[in-house]
């Protein structure tokens, strides 16, 4: 009964230990970028809603469906 508590102790050690190895190699950033548009609100909401100037600003975009119950 001790040799597997000794193992599974060790395994959570290592599991852990492996967890936070991780996070120190590859930490995350955030960053933020802002633009200014010289037109309306409601300008600026139609040129975003409108799908066919999407592939301006999304990369790879292939276009959405919506979904209904």
């Amino acid at each position: 009964m001790k040799k597997v508590l000794k193992y599974f102790l060790l395994t959570v050690v290592v599991v852990l230990l492996g967890f936070f190895s991780i996070g120190l190699l590859h930490p995350s950033y955030s960053y933020t970028n802002s633009i200014e548009i010289d037109c309306t609100l409601e300008e600026a909401f139609a040129a975003f809603t409108d799908e066919s100037r999407a592939h301006e600003w999304l990369i790879g975009y292939q276009g959405y469906e919506i979904f209904r119950r």
